[in-house]
């Protein structure tokens, strides 16, 4: 082995070493890029707004990420004050529960008044479910909180490093994309301008799916809690979009606690009326809505995007939301460019997906 190949061993070896090295020193900041880029496709929308106002990326850029920022603590604080002035009125009422066992009974025989047969049984049954959920989650949510308040540091850097990739991607990540073109082979530059074509234009509508569905939930949700005469309907609203951003969480996190609280106080009927608002808004949304939303704008099967965004959130728990519709995509864009190129090269014209 000459010299010159024994030095191109020992360099590809140490870059290889080099780079394993950075990505295992910048593994807590993985996900919050990924993040980053999906939100760059979101707030793309936004971005163009201010730069046909502005004609300028850099102020564009700023003034999405302000108003994103301006959002959130818009939400936050909202949703803060509501809470503080409930737990103010329950002091200041002296506000107190019956106990479980009588609102049980009280609520099985209001239930068995109005209801019989199969449906008294099936409700029932499902309600017993629904009791040992909640006595399941109980201890997952007090560990979950007790790991996000010790982990408040970490979260916080993360957030940073989201706000200023998001920046930068907004008004520079077309040049970047250029630059990364030009390091391809030049026979093979054509193929890979159609690959991330096909790719932006999946995630695109991938994620802009999954959000607008999120928001149609929210929307129906207010107008239930409206019709419903529940308090604070645009707030609610708000946190069945935040819930609805979650695969297997979503509306009936909001209804059914909402549910359990109104059958404390004896209003039998709303608690039954919001269990079947939560069911419907969790089912018909995230099983109906988003599939056909993303089989019309993108072009996606309705299975390919249930198990983008539900397999692999039991693998990586949260994080699997965004990497799991990252990795389908980036598939499914492979494909879609194979399949595009041997179309041309036999002559006929591609099959889209």
């Amino acid at each position: 082995m000459d010299s010159v190949r024994r030095f191109d061993i020992i360099t590809a070896v140490l870059v290889i070493f080099i780079l394993s090295l950075t990505i295992y020193l910048s593994k807590y900041f993985i996900f919050p890029v990924l993040l980053s880029i999906v939100l760059v496709f979101l707030l793309k929308p936004v971005y163009n707004l201010f730069f046909r106002l502005t004609k300028n990326k850099i102020v564009s850029s700023a003034l999405t990420i302000m108003l994103l920022v301006f959002i959130m603590l818009l939400i936050l604080g909202g949703l803060t004050q509501v809470l503080l002035q409930e737990i103010s009125n329950i002091q200041t009422s002296g506000f107190q529960v019956t106990s479980a066992q009588n609102t049980s009974e009280e609520f099985y025989r209001w239930f068995k008044t109005n209801f019989s047969g199969l449906v008294l049984d099936m409700f029932l049954g499902l309600l017993g479910i629904a009791g040992e959920l909640v006595s399941g989650f109980s201890g997952a949510i007090k560990s979950s909180l007790i790991f996000i308040i010790s982990n408040l540091p970490l979260y916080f850097a993360q957030s940073i490093v989201i706000l200023f990739f998001i920046f930068f991607l907004l008004f520079d990540g077309g040049n970047f994309v250029q630059k990364a073109i030009k390091l391809v082979p030049r026979e093979r530059r054509d193929l890979m301008v159609h690959f991330l074509d096909e790719l932006y234009y999946i995630y695109n509508n991938l994620f802009s799916s999954f959000v607008l569905t999120a928001l149609i939930t929210g929307v129906l949700a207010f107008f239930s809690f409206v019709f419903l005469n529940v308090p604070y309907p645009f707030f609610l609203g708000v946190i069945v979009v935040l819930f609805t951003l979650i695969p297997f969480v979503g509306a009936p996190w909001v209804f059914i606690p909402l549910a359990c609280f109104y059958l404390l106080l004896g209003n039998y009927s709303l608690a039954i009326a919001l269990v079947t608002c939560g069911i419907l808004l969790f089912l018909i949304p995230q099983y109906l809505i988003m599939p056909q939303l993303a089989q019309k704008r993108g072009k996606i099967h309705p299975l390919v995007t249930v198990l983008a965004f539900v397999a692999p959130l039991f693998i990586l728990g949260l994080p699997g939301i965004v990497i799991g519709p990252t990795l389908y995509g980036f598939l499914l864009a492979a494909y879609r460019t194979v399949d595009y190129y041997n179309a041309v090269e036999e002559g006929q014209e591609p099959i889209q997906s």
